[in-house]
């Protein structure tokens, strides 16, 4: 999913934290907004000093996850870009991916590469899609079985695509559904 537009502006790092209404994830404000904590599992966090002076978005948010990374580095894409800034790189995007039955694991393989595991939540490998317009993604299949597809939500979820080692583009289709509509992709086997 993506959540937001940065363009040519600076943003406020919270954006907006209410759960009234409909959970529009296009178009919320701030980068750690109601649609992204919600999506992705945020955990707890707490508003106090919300507006304190930080060193950088490290340390804003090595309180609350110590693995949030989205790419703000130069490309090619070789930093966390913790202490970077998201201005002027549009639109920010990732995906939580789960592996179920016949699956051994999964991981990102771009724009930062993690460690075989059986899931992921998005925000350990958030894209800004000026500097990348894709993440990679790849999954280990368990012995005995073959890879069906990724697909939307559940493992009976509609099918995303049927290629196990891919890069989802931020302003793609798959299955039918626009990625800014997709927040969990679950690698199945059969």
């Amino acid at each position: 999913m993506y959540f937001g537009s940065f363009g040519n502006n600076n943003i406020c790092l919270r954006g907006n934290n209410s759960s009234a209404g409909t959970l529009n994830p296009a178009n919320q404000v701030g980068f750690f907004n109601h649609a992204m904590v919600t999506c992705f599992s945020w955990p707890y966090w707490t508003t106090t000093n919300i507006n304190a002076a930080k060193s950088s978005w490290g340390v804003a948010t090595i309180a609350c996850v110590g693995n949030a990374a989205w790419n703000g580095g130069a490309q090619p894409s070789s930093t966390n870009g913790q202490a970077s800034y998201v201005r002027n790189q549009d639109r920010p995007f990732a995906a939580n991916i789960e592996a179920s039955m016949g699956m051994s694991s999964v991981r990102f393989t771009s724009w930062v590469s993690n460690a075989a595991n059986s899931s992921y939540q998005g925000y350990v490998n958030i894209g800004l899609s000026n500097r990348s317009t894709a993440m990679g993604i790849t999954g280990v299949v368990a012995y005995g079985f073959t890879f069906s597809a990724w697909r939307n939500v559940t493992n009976s979820g509609t099918i995303l695509t049927t290629v196990l080692s891919t890069n989802i583009f931020f302003s793609s289709n798959y299955g039918g559904i626009n990625f800014k509509d997709i927040n969990t992709m679950v690698a199945t086997a059969s």
